[in-house]
């Protein structure tokens, strides 16, 4: 029937929405982990720039590369070359090591942005899917009330319409019972006539005027 139609669509949206929300409450945790790593990566980015940015203006005011290829031409010997060279290169290594882990840090930090970019949009797809969701089960609540208005209704004028029809079928023999000058057999047949009909009969009502007539 179109009420239990409507009762299993109204479960369908409720375990829909329930399983969105469950996905909502996922994804914001996940979101709030991004946002954390984010920040972290944020600060890191911050000090590896300040740290490049000192060996800049060191490296600026020093001569830069013209000092490191002096100092390597003053040598004194060919291990103090040696070792020159070794310390400039360590130096350098250090800067591209730097300038390399900057690099990674700015690279993850995209991705970061990127995944919670994805993360939030997924989210408010979920959102609106369940406020779309919940207006439709509004509507299938409030049509599901109607028609179980509807059908209380039309069983009680069954009801009555049956009450009627039953208290039609009894009333003959429960007035020979309580005439008062029915002859015995007359009172005898009637009750054996409700003994009878009260098998069929459902409306409680009626049910209880044979009953009361019987007894």
């Amino acid at each position: 029937d179109k009420i239990g139609a409507i009762d299993g669509e109204v479960f369908s949206m409720e375990k829909t929405i329930e399983d969105n929300n469950k996905q909502i409450e996922a994804l914001k945790a996940e979101i709030q982990a991004a946002e954390a790593e984010a920040e972290k990566l944020k600060k890191e980015i911050l000090h590896k720039e300040e740290l490049l940015a000192g060996r800049i203006r060191g490296m600026y005011k020093s001569g830069g590369q013209r000092d490191y290829l002096t100092a390597i031409l003053n040598s004194d010997s060919f291990s103090d070359f040696i070792a020159r060279v070794r310390a400039i290169s360590k130096i350098i290594g250090t800067d591209n090591k730097l300038i390399d882990e900057l690099n990674a840090s700015r690279e993850a930090m995209n991705k970061v942005k990127e995944e919670l970019l994805v993360k939030n949009e997924a989210q408010e797809k979920l959102k609106k899917e369940n406020e779309k969701k919940l207006q439709s089960l509004e509507e299938k609540r409030a049509e599901q009330n109607a028609l179980v208005t509807q059908a209380r209704a039309e069983r009680a004028l069954i009801q009555v319409d049956l009450e009627k029809e039953e208290g039609a079928l009894v009333d003959f023999p429960i007035s020979v019972i309580n005439s008062g000058s029915a002859a015995d057999n007359e009172i005898q047949n009637s009750i054996n006539t409700l003994v009878n009909l009260r098998s069929s009969i459902v409306t409680a009502s009626v049910d209880g005027r044979v009953q009361s007539a019987i007894n």
